[in-house]
């Protein structure tokens, strides 16, 4: 999973999300200080357990830092996944570290299936798991971060399609969308 816009929403922006909820207390600065505001889950982030994923190892590939480390923002993301044990372990890797755990930070917009890629090849050889490429889903809701899973045997899917702000996504992925259908697909159209 991506985080920003997918398992949160825009910062400010839960009265025109409804069902999104925010966390007061919770600091959320993705895309910068200018969006600092309280983390507002989306309705995925609140309910990823009520979804086909509710069975699925959970990880995240994600271009920010989600709050950085030890934050209350990164807990709440924790928490969303299923906590430590869906994660294998509830470890973070760090911007530019080696793939040392599933929650992945500061991976660039645009490669993360190459991230993705890492977090499998971790999860096969340290963990001894043994997943299948075509076991794999993402879901981010950034115009341009799906398409590149094409080819790759990963299955992809853009989120937050009915509310946009602009190139990303608003109110974060909604339970609908979390489907288990195979293939790479954005809002527009199949790859």
């Amino acid at each position: 999973f991506d985080v920003d816009r997918t398992i949160t929403a825009r910062q400010g922006a839960v009265s025109s999300c409804p069902g999104n909820r925010e966390l007061p207390g919770v600091t959320d600065i993705a895309f910068g200080l200018q969006s600092k505001g309280p983390m507002v889950l989306s309705e995925l982030g609140q309910a990823l357990g009520s979804t086909f994923c509710k069975r699925c190892h959970k990880g995240v590939v994600t271009a920010g830092i989600v709050g950085g480390a030890g934050s209350k923002e990164r807990n709440e993301v924790l928490t969303a996944l299923g906590g430590p044990a869906a994660t294998l372990g509830g470890a973070w890797t760090e911007p530019g570290a080696p793939v040392k755990s599933a929650l992945v930070t500061g991976a660039a917009d645009f490669h993360k299936q190459d991230w993705v890629r890492r977090i499998v090849t971790w999860m096969r050889s340290e963990k001894g798991l043994p997943i299948q490429d075509s076991q794999v889903f993402f879901f981010d809701d950034r115009d341009g971060n799906v398409p590149p899973f094409a080819n790759t045997g990963f299955n992809a899917r853009q989120v937050s399609c009915a509310s946009r702000d602009n190139v990303i996504g608003l109110c974060g992925a909604k339970l609908a969308e979390i489907v288990e259908d195979r293939g790479v697909r954005d809002c527009h159209r199949a790859f």
